[in-house]
C-alpha cells in the first residue's frame, strides 16, 4: 500500500500454536493407529459399504496369501468360499444396524485353500467398515477333538463290563449304564431320579454311608464289599465290590459321586471251593492282603512251622521271615503288589522252636481284591543237598564271571574310545582283530579275513609303503611304535587312523608276537586342520587389515590382547599385563573421560559401541585409535564378557587435517582476491 506517497508493506500475525499442537496430536494418533494396524497379530480389513476393500494390514495379507495391492482391488465375495457369498448383503446390513458385529465365515486363500475365521466388524466414523479376522482353525480342531473325547467317554461308560453310575448330593441316580441296570433287573431309565432306598433298600444304609463319606471328605472310597439281594433275583444273595469317587463341582467341592460296581458272586463261590482244597493240600496254601498279613492258611502251615493259624494271622508275615531276607522279601512284595505273579522265590521262615526252614513260593496277586494267593513248599533238605554242589561250582563260576566282565569292559572301552586291538603271530602270520577294528575299517567279521597283506590293501596307496616299512623295521626291535596313516573305506571315503604296537620275543630273543591298537583319529585330524586354518585366517586378516582384537572376562577382570593389538600399542605379548588398568595407561588423559562415557553407553538394549581415542606408545609416539566393541550378557541379564576390535586411524586423521588446512588456504586466497578486486 502507499502511505503519504510512500510504498509500505502491511502484515498481520496470527498465533497458530493451538492449531499446531492439535495437528501434532492428530499425527501421533494417526501414527499409533497405523502401528496398531500394521503390527496387529490378527488380520484387519477396511471396506466400503458395498464390500469393496480399501485397506488391509500385513496380517490379513499373510493370512490370505495376497499382496496389499491385490487385496485393495477385491470384493468380499473374492475371498469367501462360494457357499458364503449369499450372506454378504445381509451381513453388511447387520453391521450397519448394530455397533458390534460378530460372525463366523469360511475364507478362501489365493492358493485355493480354505480356513474358518471369526469376524468382528464395526462402522467407522467415515462410514467405512473396519473388520478384524481371526483364524480359528486350531479352535475348530480342538472342538472336533473334544466331541470325539466326549463320544469315547460315553462309549466307555455305556460299554464297560462293570456297573457304572453317577449320583447327585441327594443320592439320586443321574446317570446309569446298562450293566448296572441289568444287576438290578431294571431299565436304565427306570433308575434315573431314584435313590438307593427306592431301588435296593437292603443295601441302602451301607451304600449311603459310603456316598456321604465321599461327599464330606472329598476322598474316594475303594474296594468296598457289598452283600445283599436285588430286585432282579429276590431271595438270592449276591456279592459285589464297589468303589466310590468324587466328581468335582464349583470351588472344587464334590457335586456328585461316581461309582463302579463289579459282581463277585462267582468268585465267592470259588472261595468256598478253595477252602476245601486248603484242608486237603500237602503244600502250604495261603491268602494274604496287600498289607502283608496272612488271612487264611492251610493246616500244613501249622504242621511245618508249629505256629497255630491264629498266631500266623495275628502278626505281619515279615515277623516270621529271617532278618537277612527282609530286604529281598520287601522287593519281591513290591512286584506282587504291582500285580506281577512270581514263581520260585525263596526265603527263610522261623519255626516256633526258633529254627529256620527254607520256603519256595509261587505267588499270584489279584490287585482288584487286594489279595495275594500263594503256594509254599518246604525245601530245607533240598537246599542242603544243593549247597554242596554250589560250593564246588562257585569258584569256577566266579572265575568265568570275572573273565567275562573283563572281556566286556575291554570291548566296551574300545567302542567308546574308537580303539581296537589286534595281535599277529609272527611265526604263522595269523592275525586277530577285535570287533572295533572291523568297525573302523568298515569290514564284516564274518566275511573279511584280517591278514597282513589284506590290511595293507586297505591302507591309502600313498601311505602303504611307509606303513609296511615301519612294521617290518620294528620286528626284532625293543620299544613301542606309533604311526598315523590313511585308510580307504569300502564306500571310497578316507579315514585317518593311529597305529600303536610293540613286538614281543620268546626266551631265545626271537620275535614271536606283535600286539597293538588301532584308533580312528579322523575327527581329531580334521578338527586340528580346521583349527590351524582358522588361526591362519585370523592372523592373516588382522595383519593385512592392521586390525587388532581383544576380549575381557568381566568376572575375573582378565584382558586378552591379540598379537596384532600388541603391535598397534607398541608392546609385545610378554609386556602386556592382561589388566584393564594397563590398557587405560596408554590412553591420553584428555581422552579418558570420553572413553569411559563411551563404555557407559553400553546397555542390554544397546550392547554395541564405537569411538576414537588417542594413545601414547612406549616410544612416545601418539596414535589415534578407532575401537568398536560389544558387551555380552548371560541368561540372567548379567554382564559377563566384553570383546572389541581396534584399528590405527592415525593416517586417516592426518589426511583429514591436511584437507582442513587446504580448505582454510582456499578460503584465505578467495578473500584476498575479493579484497584486491582481482579477477580470475
Amino acid at each position: 500500500v502507499r502511505v503519504n506517497g510512500k510504498s509500505c508493506l502491511v502484515g498481520m500475525g496470527i498465533d497458530i500454536s493451538l492449531r499446531k499442537q492439535a495437528e501434532e496430536a492428530r499425527q501421533k494418533l494417526e501414527g499409533r493407529y497405523r502401528s496398531l494396524f500394521e503390527y496387529a497379530p490378527n488380520g484387519i480389513l477396511v471396506a466400503d459399504t458395498k464390500g469393496y476393500y480399501r485397506d488391509a494390514n500385513p496380517g490379513i495379507c499373510k493370512m490370505l496369501g495376497y499382496t496389499h495391492a491385490e487385496l485393495v482391488t477385491l470384493h468380499s465375495s473374492d475371498i469367501l468360499v462360494s457357499e458364503e457369498t449369499f450372506r454378504i448383503e445381509s451381513a453388511l446390513d447387520e453391521i450397519r444396524a448394530q455397533p458390534n458385529y460378530r460372525g463366523e465365515w469360511r475364507f478362501l486363500r489365493k492358493d485355493g485353500s480354505q480356513f474358518p475365521a471369526d469376524v468382528f466388524a464395526t462402522v467407522m466414523p467415515d462410514g467405512n467398515i473396519l473388520a478384524k479376522i481371526s483364524d480359528v482353525t486350531d479352535r475348530k480342531r480342538l472342538e472336533v477333538e473334544l466331541q470325539a473325547r466326549e463320544q469315547r467317554l460315553r462309549a466307555f461308560f455305556d460299554n464297560a463290563p462293570a456297573g457304572m453310575m453317577v449320583r447327585d448330593r441327594d443320592f439320586r441316580y443321574l446317570q446309569v449304564n446298562k450293566p448296572l441296570a441289568d444287576m438290578y433287573g431294571l431299565a436304565p431309565e427306570a433308575l434315573l431320579g431314584k435313590t438307593p432306598r427306592e431301588v435296593i433298600p437292603e443295601l441302602a444304609p451301607s451304600v449311603e454311608s459310603h456316598l456321604l463319606k465321599v461327599l464330606t471328605t472329598g476322598h474316594p472310597v475303594l474296594g468296598v464289599e457289598l452283600v445283599g439281594e436285588t430286585p432282579a433275583e429276590p431271595g438270592v444273595t449276591r456279592y459285589w465290590t464297589a468303589s466310590y469317587f468324587p466328581i468335582p463341582g464349583e470351588e472344587g467341592k464334590p457335586s456328585a459321586v461316581g461309582s463302579i460296581v463289579l459282581e463277585i458272586s462267582d468268585r465267592k463261590q470259588a472261595e468256598v471251593e478253595r477252602d476245601r482244597l486248603f484242608n486237603l493240600s500237602l503244600d502250604m496254601l495261603s491268602v494274604a492282603d496287600f498289607e502283608g498279613r496272612l488271612l487264611h492258611v492251610s493246616p500244613s502251615w501249622t504242621k511245618t512251622l508249629g505256629w497255630s493259624e491264629e498266631e500266623l494271622t495275628s502278626r505281619p508275615m515279615i515277623d516270621y521271615v529271617h532278618p537277612e531276607d527282609h530286604e529281598a522279601t520287601r522287593e519281591i512284595r513290591k512286584k506282587i503288589y504291582a500285580g506281577i505273579p512270581v514263581r520260585g522265590i525263596q526265603n527263610r521262615y522261623r519255626r516256633k522252636d526258633g529254627s529256620y526252614c527254607w520256603f519256595s513260593w509261587n505267588v499270584h496277586p489279584i490287585p482288584e481284591l487286594k489279595r495275594v494267593f500263594a503256594v509254599a513248599r518246604d525245601i530245607t533238605e533240598q537246599r542242603a543237598a544243593e549247597k554242596a554242589v554250589r560250593e564246588r561250582e562257585e569258584q569256577q563260576r566266579k572265575l568265568a564271571e570275572q573273565l567275562a566282565v573283563l572281556n566286556n569292559r575291554l570291548l566296551e572301552s574300545q567302542a567308546v574310545a574308537s580303539v581296537g586291538s589286534c595281535e599277529m603271530n609272527l611265526k604263522t602270520m595269523e592275525v586277530n582283530w577285535t570287533e572295533e577294528i572291523f568297525r573302523i575299517f568298515g569290514k564284516d567279521p564274518t566275511v573279511f579275513e584280517p591278514t597282513f597283506p589284506a590290511f595293507l590293501d586297505l591302507v591309502h596307496a600313498e601311505d602303504r609303503a611307509r606303513v609296511k616299512d615301519a612294521f617290518i623295521t620294528s620286528v626284532g626291535q625293543q620299544g613301542r611304535f606309533v604311526i598315523d596313516h590313511r585308510i580307504v573305506m569300502p564306500d571310497g571315503n578316507i579315514k585317518t587312523v593311529e597305529e600303536r604296537w610293540g613286538v614281543f620275543n620268546d626266551n631265545d630273543g626271537n620275535p614271536v608276537r606283535a600286539l597293538g591298537t588301532c584308533q580312528d583319529v579322523t575327527a581329531r585330524k580334521q578338527a586340528e586342520e580346521q583349527l590351524r586354518e582358522r588361526e591362519d585366517l585370523l592372523l592373516n586378516a588382522q595383519a593385512i587389515g592392521g586390525l587388532g582384537s581383544w576380549i575381557m572376562d568381566l568376572s575375573s577382570g582378565k584382558l586378552v590382547w591379540s598379537d596384532a593389538t600388541c603391535r598397534l600399542f607398541g608392546i609385545t605379548q610378554k609386556e602386556f599385563r592382561e589388566t584393564f588398568e594397563h590398557f587405560q595407561s596408554f590412553i591420553l588423559s584428555g581422552d579418558l573421560a570420553e572413553y569411559e562415557a563411551m563404555r557407559a553407553r553400553m546397555t542390554p538394549d544397546n550392547p554395541l559401541i564405537e569411538g576414537e581415542y588417542r594413545i601414547r606408545r612406549p616410544d612416545g609416539a601418539v596414535r589415534w585409535m578407532y575401537e568398536r566393541g560389544k558387551l555380552e550378557y548371560d541368561d540372567a541379564g548379567n554382564q559377563f564378557r566384553c570383546l572389541a576390535m581396534v584399528i590405527d586411524v592415525m593416517v586417516m586423521h592426518a589426511a583429514c587435517e591436511r584437507l582442513r588446512t587446504q580448505v582454510d588456504m582456499l578460503h584465505i586466497v578467495g578473500h584476498v582476491v575479493r579484497v584486491c578486486g582481482w579477477t580470475v
